[in-house]
């Protein structure tokens, strides 16, 4: 009994601090083309706060960075690129 115990008290002091961190995982990153994709990122990715791996934004019609408000680090590199109507990267300010 005292195996047990011992057993799911250390599962669980080694699963808490991963549920308190949402990750977005992809071992290609997270790539933006559009300001819908920027918009609906949220209800797509539910929690996320940090992305592992890269993040690519480009896209003609993006013109704000507000739907990535939560994102507090990225692990990768950061492409923002090709954006005409962006004017500025408040959307980013919790990095």
């Amino acid at each position: 009994m005292k195996n047990i115990t011992l057993i799911c008290l250390l599962l669980l002091f080694v699963t808490i601090p991963f549920l308190s961190i949402a990750q977005c995982n992809s071992p290609f990153g997270v790539n933006l083309n559009s300001q819908a994709q920027i918009d609906n990122f949220v209800a797509n990715n539910p929690g996320c706060t940090q992305i592992v791996g890269s993040l690519s934004i480009s896209g003609n019609d993006i013109t704000n960075l507000n739907g990535l408000s939560g994102i507090t680090s990225i692990g990768g590199l950061l492409s923002i690129q090709n954006n005409p109507l962006l004017t500025n990267l408040t959307g980013l300010s919790g990095l």
